[in-house]
């Protein structure tokens, strides 16, 4: 599947501004030396001419993702949380060791899809930032892809654990368990009650103690990963990722990656 013609137009006329930019900023004098009028910043003539390509750059970037939205038709994609960073680390002594676990549910048939996947536990120190490893949680059998055609139809709920002496893979079945309860029991809700359901019955499932006398504690609540038209096409391109952040004892930053499949 390659670009549509209109789209790769747009995308070849941002390359070439961004090249404009690069030139002028890598020219002899842009950024001025101790004889200019003010040392070590851009000579302002220049500056003036990038801050201008740059508009015209963000307007090419707006009109191209339109275009990808109104012309591109939705693909096979798969989903892997593949990066767990650590911002601020939590109040336990050592190094913390998160663990994410993402609950999908797949609407489109009679009977809901549902998987849990686990991902991690990693040993991170503040400011640090590893992949967990995993297989993708989209499509629900943790290997092939799916189109997404309609955004109502498919559920992500992405959970944040910090692994103390619980079992991770014991929370996960927890997890498991009770969202295919809240699932199957709300079929008669919207799909935002339904969401907001489910996100309150994971939770409550990850209060649950796998382990003494430490338990595991979850980092903040559980969070939707609310997709885009735009964010399910963009992997025409390459690689997209989608970031979420969770804030509680600590703060960390799960990054999800969206491949064409």
């Amino acid at each position: 599947m390659g670009l549509p013609a209109q789209c790769q137009k747009l995308l070849n006329d941002m390359n070439k501004l961004e090249a404009q930019v690069k030139q002028i900023q890598s020219a002899p004098g842009y950024i001025q030396d101790h004889t200019g009028p003010h040392p070590g910043r851009p000579d302002p003539e220049s500056l003036t001419e990038v801050k201008a390509l740059e508009k015209q750059i963000a307007a090419k970037n707006s009109a191209f993702n339109a275009c990808l939205v109104a012309n591109v038709a939705p693909f096979p994609v798969k989903i892997t949380v593949t990066s767990i960073a650590s911002i601020e680390g939590t109040s336990e002594i050592g190094s913390d060791e998160p663990y994410v676990i993402v609950t999908a549910v797949d609407l489109t048939s009679l009977v809901p899809g549902l998987e849990c996947t686990l991902y991690g536990p990693v040993s991170l120190n503040a400011g640090e930032s590893k992949s967990p490893g995993g297989k993708p949680f989209w499509f629900i059998d943790n290997t092939t892809g799916k189109a997404i055609p309609d955004l109502t139809k498919a559920i992500f709920i992405v959970s944040l654990m910090e692994n103390d002496n619980g079992s991770p893979s014991a929370a996960r079945a927890f997890v498991k368990g009770l969202a295919t309860v809240s699932i199957a029991g709300s079929t008669a809700l919207p799909l935002a009650q339904r969401i907001t359901k489910l996100k309150a019955d994971v939770d409550s499932a990850l209060a649950t103690p796998t382990g003494f006398p430490n338990v595991d504690d979850q980092i903040g609540a559980s969070l939707q990963l609310a997709l885009s038209k735009l964010d399910l096409v963009l992997p025409i391109l390459g690689p997209h990722t989608v970031t979420l952040t969770f804030s509680g004892d600590g703060k960390f930053v799960v990054t999800c990656t969206i491949t064409k499949a």
